[in-house]
């Protein structure tokens, strides 16, 4: 079942990944590809669509995206804590702040458990 995603939801999901890729204080260009290559996955595929996902997303105060997250329903949760789980595995060192704002993250939005390999294996087979 392919996951369908309104504007808001797909602008808080920007910046949950956002926020993810940068909790180590560098935004590696593997992470900003995996973004952007799923933002393509959820259909954000022209220049123009992927500039107001990334305008607004940047814009969005965390709280904010953390709300709106929080809504998801359980499969979207699913999703979002594995793709959140992949970025923080994407350049091969899972840094001490990363995998805290993961499981705060997982906390604050009542996201389901899971472990950086359970996540990877989810995303990879979304």
């Amino acid at each position: 079942m392919a996951l369908t995603f309104k504007s808001e939801e797909l602008f808080a999901i920007y910046k949950a990944a956002n926020m993810m890729a940068n909790a180590d204080g560098v935004i590696y260009p593997d992470e900003e590809r995996c973004i952007s290559d799923e933002m393509e996955h959820l259909g954000v595929v022209t220049p123009e669509e992927k500039k107001t996902v990334e305008d607004n997303g940047l814009a969005m105060k965390p709280l904010a995206a953390m709300n709106i997250i929080s809504a998801f329903n359980d499969e979207q949760k699913k999703y979002i804590n594995a793709f959140l789980g992949n970025i923080i595995s994407i350049d091969g060192d899972i840094a001490d702040a990363e995998l805290a704002l993961w499981r705060f993250m997982g906390e604050l939005c009542d996201l389901p458990k899971m472990s950086v390999r359970q996540a990877i294996n989810l995303f990879a087979n979304r």
